[in-house]
């Protein structure tokens, strides 16, 4: 009887070899595994864990292949657009030290969607063929131009059998209007909050009564429209990068459930004031993990997750597809999602917006009067696939990682550096490793919380079937 091989790939842990298959199913193996393979001197138990991941198997057992290549199939198909970023303007009255986009002053003119630019954008939402929509208002301060997204939530009402609106906005502000949208079930506010008033002074207002306004108005929405009707994520900068228990503290007493830790992008104008973070990996590390730590602790008296982790650990334990195209291959630029500019400019993401806005490269793929460039979108999606990368096809974390052409862009000024010697690449290394490395040791001081983020369960559920 032949044998039947499909691809995988193995790293080594602590005490152990981890070893993939195409589509992420995973199992531990001993750390001289690879050369007792090499060797066929694999024992029966050793051989049963590669036909179970579909590795290696008998011939009538084909059916294993159509059902990898089934697998294969669903994660490289994306749905239809159906999420759009809008930016009706790029004025904005916060000066934040790491704006990516450059924001236009309040008073200034030319920097917001135009009747007939607003028409256009009204003409290409009249075109998807979805049946729902989630658009995200970004800016500038986008609520500078509530009259414009009134407008367009009223179209979408009519055209859309589904429909959610996020506002992301720097609260400055909380005017009748936007209360008004807020009694709506399907509408939302994004909102940024790096730590405490001085820290929130440093980064983002330079003023500090208006830091203290900011999370008055906070506080104000989640009294009168309640919790779920404002989410925040801090951006962490070198002012914020040694106070993780005050900034995970200031989340937990504001009633938030869990917080998105990332890191100041080396992107756009960012880096013209925080140049640190080109290459912050051993510092950002360092932060992360006591952040980490500090979050796991607190679960033991309450449920509250860091999400950038729970994405992957979905991802890892469940085969969840995030949605976030730096975390899928191929990236599938413009399928799903896509940012219309405040001149009517497509952009395949937001930050490749901020790429173009500073003149690095055009990353521009069309506009709301010629549409999609589909030419240049292709040439930007054959750029961002690891399937035939060749630091990435032998990576153990393939299946459940991407690639970030455009952070490459941002910080090599190249898409083809080796991707071991990225910053995506090591992250996204440096956070799997937390994962499996927990896993192999059976750390239940993080695998606790870790699967408590993955299904959503406010208690310790045990390892169940994992280690199986």
């Amino acid at each position: 009887m032949g044998q039947i091989k499909t691809p995988f790939r193995f790293r080594d842990l602590n005490e152990n070899t981890l070893v993939t298959n195409e589509v992420g199913d995973f199992n531990l193996f001993s750390k001289d595994f690879p050369d007792r393979h090499a060797h066929g001197k694999l024992d029966p138990s050793e051989v049963k864990a590669l036909e179970d991941l579909s590795i290696e198997f008998p011939d009538s057992q084909k059916w294993r292949v159509a059902a990898l290549k089934n697998r294969i199939h669903w994660y490289q198909n994306r749905p239809e657009l159906n999420y759009l970023i809008l930016i009706p303007t790029l004025r904005c009255d916060l000066s934040c030290t790491y704006c990516q986009v450059s924001r236009a002053p309040v008073n200034s003119q030319g920097y917001d969607w135009d009747e007939e630019t607003f028409k256009k954008v009204l003409g290409f939402i009249s075109e998807l063929k979805s049946k729902e929509i989630k658009i995200e208002f970004q800016g500038g301060e986008p609520t500078l131009r509530i009259d414009l997204i009134k407008r367009v939530i009223e179209f979408c009402d009519q055209k859309f059998d589904k429909h959610e609106y996020v506002i992301c906005s720097n609260m400055t502000t909380l005017s009748n209007d936007v209360r008004e949208l807020l009694e709506r079930d399907d509408f939302t506010i994004s909102t940024s909050i790096d730590g405490d008033n001085d820290i929130m002074t440093i980064n983002r207002t330079q003023d500090l009564d208006k830091s203290k306004t900011i999370l008055k108005n906070i506080k104000e929405v989640q009294s009168i429209y309640g919790q779920h009707k404002i989410s925040a994520l801090p951006t962490i900068t070198s002012a914020s990068v040694s106070a993780v228990k005050s900034l995970v503290d200031q989340y937990i007493d504001l009633g938030f459930s869990g917080v998105f830790l990332r890191p100041v992008n080396y992107m756009g104008f960012a880096r013209k004031k925080h140049s640190e973070s080109h290459d912050w990996n051993p510092v950002w590390e360092n932060f992360y993990r006591e952040s980490i730590e500090y979050i796991a602790s607190v679960n033991k008296k309450q449920y509250f997750e860091e999400y950038s982790l729970s994405v992957l650990l979905k991802t890892v334990f469940l085969g969840s597809d995030s949605g976030f195209v730096d975390h899928r291959s191929p990236a599938n630029y413009a399928t799903d999602y896509l940012l219309i500019d405040y001149d009517g400019t497509f952009f395949p993401t937001d930050e490749s917006r901020m790429l173009s806005r500073i003149g690095q490269i055009d990353l521009s793929i069309g506009n709301v009067e010629a549409g999609i460039d589909n030419g240049k979108l292709s040439a930007i999606n054959k750029s961002a696939i690891h399937q035939d990368n060749p630091d990435c096809i032998h990576c153990a974390y393939m299946p459940f990682c991407g690639v970030d052409i455009i952070d490459d862009l941002s910080r090599y000024g190249r898409i083809d550096l080796a991707k071991r010697n990225t910053w995506f690449c090591n992250r996204q290394k440096y956070l799997l490793d937390l994962i499996f490395k927990a896993y192999e040791s059976k750390n239940t001081a993080l695998m606790d919380p870790f699967l408590m983020w993955t299904y959503h369960k406010s208690a310790p559920i045990g390892y169940g079937g994992l280690y199986d």
